[in-house]
């Protein structure tokens, strides 16, 4: 599925690809650990090669291309207000991502 949204508020965008232990853990964890941000799923993959847990998976090499993401899973963290990029990192387990954006909500 193509992706084509616009992000109104505090943005958590959560990149994955197939055959990854801590994207299928994310995808498991679910968005609720991150209250506070909307929280999309993003992939550049064609058939992604991992189970979604229920999660919606949203396809978009463009929105990819335009982070300037090339090696997932990685987070990235988008502040439409400002129009920027406000955090990002790597992405090893829901709980370090939580921990690393939380100061983003004060």
């Amino acid at each position: 599925m193509a992706c084509e949204r616009s992000l109104s508020t505090l943005s958590l965008l959560l990149v994955i690809k197939g055959d990854c232990q801590a994207c299928d853990e994310l995808l498991a964890v679910g968005p609720g650990i991150f209250e506070g941000f909307d929280v999309y799923y993003l992939t550049a993959d064609d058939a992604p090669a991992f189970d979604a847990h229920g999660q919606e998976v949203l396809r978009s090499t463009s929105a990819l291309a335009a982070l300037e993401v090339r090696w997932p899973p990685v987070y990235v963290v988008v502040d439409p207000a400002r129009a920027e990029v406000v955090a990002e990192g790597v992405v090893f387990d829901a709980a370090q991502i939580r921990a690393e954006i939380e100061p983003l909500l004060t």
